[in-house]
């Protein structure tokens, strides 16, 4: 009983970390307070994968050594809130994948669940909006923030966030995408 009391004591103890350091997000950006330096797009992407606890056998990257400017701490929530989204609330990562043109980089996870209804489409970067039980991996001690922070922190970027079902097959994908500045060695 003492050790399930104490798994339970530090998943709360977890999920205030995680409910602070959204706040504390949110509140930057609400006055503007972006620390903008240069970053490696992979650098980023391996980062939120440790962070996340997850592989980085799961990046695919195509991007090139693309570069962006960004704040590194807002950023690392962004992409950190997908890959946790996907993992605690639809089956599992199955990938990300970081690609870039000559003027947007975009980091997509791919998640293992069985897709998003047409509400959660719609709404699930509405804060507070925290999924239908329509077959989906239950939402269960969600805030319904984590998406939408995602959003704001890629606008406050120049970026955006957007989620979509894969086409012809289960899961979905969530895409963060910002703009390019470079190859990181030139702006670095």
């Amino acid at each position: 009983a003492q050790v399930d009391d104490l798994r339970h004591g530090r998943s709360e103890v977890a999920e205030i970390d995680d409910l602070v350091g959204k706040l504390l997000a949110s509140s930057r950006l609400d006055f503007g307070a972006l620390e903008l330096s240069a970053l490696c797009a992979r650098d980023v992407a391996l980062r939120a994968l440790e962070r996340a606890g997850l592989s980085a056998e799961l990046l695919h990257d195509s991007s090139q050594e693309a570069g962006l400017r960004g704040d590194a701490t807002l950023l690392a929530r962004a992409l950190g809130n997908l890959l946790e989204n996907a993992e605690h609330h639809a089956g599992g990562v199955a990938a990300l994948t970081l690609r870039a043109d000559a003027s947007t980089v975009w980091f997509e996870v791919t998640d293992a669940g069985p897709g998003l209804s047409t509400e959660a489409l719609a709404h699930g970067f509405d804060p507070f909006f925290r999924g239908a039980e329509d077959g989906q991996t239950s939402s269960r001690g969600a805030l319904g923030l984590g998406l939408s922070l995602v959003r704001r922190i890629a606008r406050a970027h120049g970026g955006d966030a957007l989620i979509e079902n894969r086409l012809n097959q289960p899961g979905a994908i969530a895409t963060l995408s910002l703009p390019r500045v470079a190859d990181f060695a030139s702006v670095s």
